[in-house]
C-alpha cells in the first residue's frame, strides 16, 4: 500500500467515526429532551396520580411503554396522553 491508499484508508475510518459519533450525540438529546417530569404535559391530575402510582414519574418512562396494561387508564385517558404526547414530542 503507498501512502495516498494509507491515507484514504484513515480518513474513511475518521469519517465513519464520526458518523457514529453525532449519531449518538442525536440519541442522547433526543433521551435529554424525554428526561422532563409528566406534568409539562399537562394531563390532568387523576392521570398524573395513576402513571405516578405505576412507577412513572418523567416522560423518558412513558415513551414505549404499553400503557394499556394500567390499570385506571381507559381509552380517552389513553387517548389523552397520546395527543399531549404527539404535541410535546419532536416528530
Amino acid at each position: 500500500m503507498d501512502n495516498k491508499q494509507i491515507m484514504e484508508k484513515e480518513i474513511l475510518e475518521i469519517k465513519k467515526g464520526f458518523v457514529k459519533q453525532i449519531s449518538e450525540y442525536h440519541n442522547y438529546i433526543q433521551r435529554c429532551h424525554y428526561d422532563v417530569p409528566l406534568e409539562v404535559l399537562c394531563l390532568p391530575k387523576t392521570t398524573i396520580n395513576i402513571l405516578r402510582k405505576s412507577g412513572f414519574k418523567r416522560i423518558s418512562d412513558i415513551v414505549g411503554t404499553d400503557l394499556t396494561e394500567i390499570k385506571g387508564l381507559g381509552y380517552s385517558r389513553l387517548a389523552y396522553i397520546n395527543a399531549r404526547l404527539q404535541q410535546f414530542l419532536p416528530m
